[in-house]
């Protein structure tokens, strides 16, 4: 199997952050909003459907990158810190289990349109992590992220969406929930290696632009605690902007009847 993967060991000097590389890059960010604002008027139940088949395609993505790391970078040793449970990682599992729930539907959308905005986004100002000397590595996580924010944009304009106090409550605690599985993993497979799903570890300082800092000077803790209310602020902010996007659909196509 190794062999079948070589054929896409292509190698060079990883890009350097803000670069035209990086410009390149975000100009794919650009495509995927456009990409995902022409799909706005997709019925739900088409909206659903490109969801769920969205999922499959980021898990059949997940297991190359997955098997390429463990076969190609590593040397037959998996590495833990790439273990699949990162706020970039969920909407996989997310849109997968889509068509199996019905009650918590609308929560799901809901912090999909919030999150997976926020995360496929927030990359592109510190993109350090996703520059890696080989060419594959570096695409993946570009395109990955650039998927994310088609996934954000085709939910954020789905009916499904709850743009009230109420739908970001429950999102919020959908985020809670996830961020306590991320502990969890955290603490039972810190015995097989490093890791830090969320960038929660209580084991390990966060590595995060901004907040390593703040875990330098103040402690772990406080790293970790900065950059969990970060992301809640940062969910809490997508959702205040898809709150305002959708009031302007909702008045434009009001003024159209």
């Amino acid at each position: 199997m190794r062999s079948q993967f070589l054929i896409f060991v292509f190698t060079m000097n990883p890009p350097q952050p803000y670069g035209v590389f990086h410009a390149v890059m975000a100009a794919g960010a650009v495509c995927a909003v456009l990409i995902g604002w022409r799909l706005r008027n997709l019925s739900e139940a088409q909206k659903q459907k490109l969801l769920w088949r969205m999922g499959w395609v980021l898990l059949l993505a997940e297991l190359a990158k997955q098997l390429f790391r463990f076969l190609i970078v590593d040397q037959g040793v998996y590495n833990w810190w790439y273990f699949p449970f990162q706020l970039c990682s969920v909407p996989m599992y997310l849109c997968l289990l889509l068509p199996m729930v019905k009650k918590g539907r609308r929560t799901i959308i809901t912090f999909l349109a919030d999150f997976a905005l926020l995360g496929g986004a927030a990359v592109y100002l510190d993109p350090s992590d996703m520059l890696s000397p080989y060419v594959f590595l570096t695409l993946f996580s570009f395109l990955w992220h650039d998927l994310l924010i088609v996934i954000a944009i085709v939910c954020g304009t789905s009916e499904s969406m709850q743009d009230n106090a109420a739908g970001a409550v429950k999102m919020l605690g959908l985020f809670g929930a996830l961020c306590g599985i991320a502990e969890i993993l955290n603490l039972v497979l810190s015995r097989y290696g490093e890791l830090s799903m969320f960038y929660l570890s209580p084991k390990m300082a966060n590595t995060q632009l901004v907040f390593r800092d703040i875990a330098q000077i103040w402690g772990t803790a406080a790293g970790n605690f900065s950059y969990f209310l970060a992301m809640i602020g940062g969910g809490l902010l997508m959702h205040r902007l898809w709150r305002k996007i959708r009031r302007k659909r909702h008045e434009e196509s009001a003024r159209d009847v």
